[in-house]
């Protein structure tokens, strides 16, 4: 494996500065190693991200996103996948979106405002009742700890 030497924050790319000030506003900061143990991500592709050797995939974004408290639009604009003119939302934000220019329109009635307004609303209600089901469910063990359980002796 590499060795990996911090740079000055101006000297990565805006992707490189995201995730860098998250991996340094940890206590105590996480380094390259840590952040592919926390995400699943190869530490290769991490350490190929702050080199300056290699766009980040989709997938290793969503993993990102889904282990730090960055957002998918954050990870996709800052690697270069989108921009504030053409923002990716998760499902929640989505539909927050949808609510606020709803909330802004001029163009409906009053009573099609309302209407449309409450299937939002019931609409954000389904998904994060769905969300907090599947959080619920027990979790699968991680490769690590089925590796560890298979060395473990008998």
């Amino acid at each position: 494996m590499p060795a990996f030497r911090w740079k000055s924050l101006d000297q990565y790319s805006a992707f490189g500065q995201l995730v860098a000030a998250f991996m340094w506003e940890q206590r105590p900061p996480l380094n390259p190693t840590q952040l592919a143990e926390l995400t699943g991500i190869d530490y290769l592709a991490i350490y190929r991200w702050f080199n300056g050797n290699g766009r980040p995939e989709p997938n290793h974004l969503v993993l990102l996103a889904q282990h730090t408290p960055l957002t998918i639009q954050q990870v996709f604009a800052a690697a270069g996948y989108t921009t504030e003119a053409f923002p990716l939302f998760s499902r929640d934000e989505a539909w927050e979106y949808v609510r606020e220019c709803l909330m802004a329109s001029q163009d409906l009635g009053l009573e099609d405002h309302n209407r449309i307004l409450s299937l939002v609303r019931h609409v954000q209600e389904e998904n994060r009742s769905k969300a907090e089901r599947i959080e619920a469910l027990p979790q699968a063990p991680s490769l690590a700890q089925l590796e560890e359980e298979s060395e473990a002796p008998e």
